[in-house]
């Protein structure tokens, strides 16, 4: 499941490492927004998140910088209020730049990927 590189059309999305990186997003079945565990494999939200760090962290496209870190939970859990899962991903410490892959699998087998270059 993790790839090696980067995919050459995405940006890196850059943070210092140690961080805590709120991690956003929405799914849908259709045009039906998932809001409960089911939309994750075997309804499991400790199971459905995952980072890796990657080999290669040398491609020459362009960084966006994290805008917002953050503290406390790092569980994967869907916010009422705002309309969206959130997963903070507490980034590793790091010695020098390095590369990583953060993804949560849905239900239906697909992926949600961010790529991050993490800075000491």
């Amino acid at each position: 499941i993790t790839p090696t590189v980067k995919p050459s059309t995405m940006d890196w999305n850059s943070a210092k490492g140690g961080s805590t990186v709120p991690l956003k997003f929405n799914v849908f079945a259709g045009t039906v927004e998932k809001t409960t565990a089911d939309a994750f494999p075997g309804a499991n939200l400790a199971t459905a998140f995952g980072a890796a760090k990657l080999n290669v962290c040398t491609d020459a496209t362009s960084e966006d910088p994290v805008d917002f870190t953050t503290t406390g939970s790092t569980s994967l859990r869907y916010d009422g209020t705002a309309g969206q899962w959130i997963q903070n991903w507490k980034t590793p410490n790091v010695t020098g730049d390095s590369c990583y892959r953060a993804w949560v699998t849905l239900a239906d087998g697909s992926t949600l990927e961010a790529f991050f270059k993490l800075k000491k």
